[in-house]
């Protein structure tokens, strides 16, 4: 049996491919965060237009008055989706916002390695403070990014009862005329 021998040179050590993963992992949580920001863009689109809409349509359903005034049956539908549209789009903008501007490698980390005890330090070590550095980095990334997936379904999911009582208060118009 042949005994284990210390690696030689950086080619014969796992660290450099170990650094590799960390970094597309990161590159992935990157791109997930800016996929879940265009999400939320378009909540707060989509529900701004249906509010738009049904502000619209409440003006078309009593245009035929002089007061401006909702038939009773539509006034529940009509708040409710209202309410729920306008709530779905804050948590969308909420999903935009920068949660936190340290999702990224800590500048001192940078200042330190850049001092002599880690310039001249072996690559090995270097190699492995700074994935250990990248490492601390994405499980903060993953964190923020599982927080915006909540709240965007939250978004959508307020989003779908909100065009759920929009049909209603059609579905009611409709059946009063």
């Amino acid at each position: 049996m042949s005994e284990a021998r210390p690696p030689e040179t950086s080619q014969e050590i796992s660290g450099p491919e170990i650094v590799k993963l960390i970094e597309k992992l990161l590159d992935d949580e990157r791109s997930a965060r800016a996929s879940a920001q265009t999400r939320g863009l378009a909540v707060i689109t989509t529900a701004g237009t249906l509010v738009t809409l049904l502000l619209a349509f409440a003006a078309l359903a009593t245009r035929r008055q002089a007061v401006f005034a909702l038939p009773s049956g539509l006034k529940v539908p009509v708040v409710l989706a209202s309410v729920l549209l306008v709530v779905s789009a804050i948590i969308g903008l909420a999903a935009n916002a920068p949660l936190r501007k340290t999702v990224e490698l800590d500048v001192s980390n940078l200042e330190k390695a850049l001092s002599l005890d880690c310039w001249d330090a072996a690559p090995r070590d270097v190699i492995r403070g700074i994935a250990h550095d990248q490492a601390e980095v994405l499980v903060d990334a993953r964190r923020l990014n599982a927080f915006r997936a909540r709240m965007l379904i939250s978004a959508i999911a307020l989003e779908i009862a909100g065009i759920a009582c929009t049909a209603w208060a059609v579905i009611a118009l409709v059946a009063a005329a």
